[in-house]
């Protein structure tokens, strides 16, 4: 079905965002691209272990206008994970910035490496 098929229908088209994932000794980072979402539509939970992130864009079309011809459509991004015991959900961190989403997601402290001195 195309994207003209689906918005003549009321449905949105959902896209998997693109991710770099980075591991720290304290924490794991997660950025996802979603470009031309407003931070307002952006919506993150965690339901049981998994962690899921989602936005769905506006209509592109100004009020007033009518569309000649369109190439973009409306959206929805989302992206789920599964977390492990090794993540503090109470200390997750969200910044979104130029269609950007970071999360950093700290270890608990009895995940994180332990290094013991030799006397």
């Amino acid at each position: 079905m195309s994207a003209k098929e689906l918005v003549e229908k009321g449905e949105v088209r959902v896209i998997a965002p693109l991710v770099n994932i980075h591991e720290k000794e304290k924490e794991i980072t997660v950025e996802a691209e979603m470009p031309g979402l407003a931070k307002e539509n952006l919506s993150i939970q965690i339901e049981g272990e998994v962690l899921t992130f989602s936005g769905r864009q506006k209509e592109g079309v100004p009020e007033g206008y009518h569309a000649l011809y369109r190439e973009r459509f409306p959206s929805e991004y989302r992206r789920s994970f599964v977390l492990s015991s090794e993540i503090d959900r109470e200390g997750i961190r969200a910044l979104y910035e130029n269609g950007v989403l970071n999360l950093t997601l700290p270890k608990v402290e009895k995940a994180r490496p332990k290094i013991i001195k030799i006397n």
